[in-house]
């Protein structure tokens, strides 16, 4: 039996190539997308190697992420989540007055400033900044998120996610929690740290709260340090411009007599 073999129509051709640059400009898309987020991912790891470089050499830096204990960590955990809901609230004017909120200049400067009398020991040191990064905002996500992950404390194996802890969401689109070992010189420090991702409209927020503790060895002195965070990234009039602004205020307090070797190397790790 002979078979007929119908050939396409010119409009079935037309479709068909339609198809095909679709498929393609979706591959460049593709491509582009992964390539932007690895570029952005790049950038955030150079500026944190950049921050641990400006130490001094004679002090070495490592850590190490650790097991969430479902005992020991929830109620420090819990505490902090609450706390970055307040914090997100007020985070306008707390950003506004310290001259990042709204602005276009780029900033970054970070001050130290010591206890100025007898009658208190607490530091604290303020870190601002606002840059303009050569990326669109969705890939400033992925990038930002990965970083985070990374980071991030070791789940027990019946928790899949940070979700699944039973911490306050709370208006977050997203929540992470992390829990590292540092170990500076011949000091080491644990500290555990709460964020949440806010998606709002026209932006992308992340606040966090962090705790720390510094115990000298053999002794009942140590240094605490409580960190607030508040960055967020806002898209521009360019597709491929992205503006960050952030405030970081880390306080650290300590007993009477402490060792001021340790109280300086809390700060140069926090600066």
């Amino acid at each position: 039996m002979e078979k007929k073999l119908h050939g396409l129509t010119s409009e079935d051709s037309r479709e068909l190539q339609a198809l095909k640059e679709k498929n393609e400009a979706l591959k460049i898309k593709v491509k582009k997308s992964v390539e932007d987020t690895a570029a952005v991912g790049k950038l955030l790891q150079t500026q944190a190697d950049q921050l641990l470089q400006a130490l001094p050499k004679s002090l070495t830096v490592s850590g190490a992420n650790l097991v969430y204990d479902l005992v020991e960590d929830d109620a420090v955990f819990q505490f902090l989540a609450r706390t970055v809901d307040g914090h997100y609230v007020d985070m306008d004017r707390i950003l506004l007055d310290a001259g990042v909120g709204g602005t276009t200049t780029e900033i970054f400067d970070a001050r130290v400033s010591r206890p100025t009398s007898t009658t208190t020991s607490e530091c604290v040191l303020k870190t601002r900044m606002c840059a303009f990064l050569p990326y669109a905002i969705e890939q400033v996500k992925k990038a930002m998120w990965s970083r985070m992950e990374s980071e991030a404390a070791i789940l027990p194996n019946t928790v899949h996610s940070c979700k699944d802890l039973g911490l306050p969401l709370g208006n977050a689109s997203n929540l992470i929690v992390s829990k590292r070992q540092v170990h500076l010189d011949n000091a080491s420090f644990t500290i555990r740290l709460a964020l949440k991702e806010f998606a709002e409209p026209d932006r992308l927020v992340y606040v966090w709260d962090a705790a720390g503790d510094w115990p000298q060895p053999n002794t009942a002195l140590h240094v605490t340090t409580r960190e607030y965070g508040w960055c967020y990234f806002e898209p521009t009039d360019s597709p491929n411009l992205s503006i960050f602004r952030s405030l970081v205020l880390v306080r650290s307090t300590t007993t009477p007599t402490v060792d001021e070797t340790v109280l300086e190397l809390v700060m140069q790790l926090t600066r």
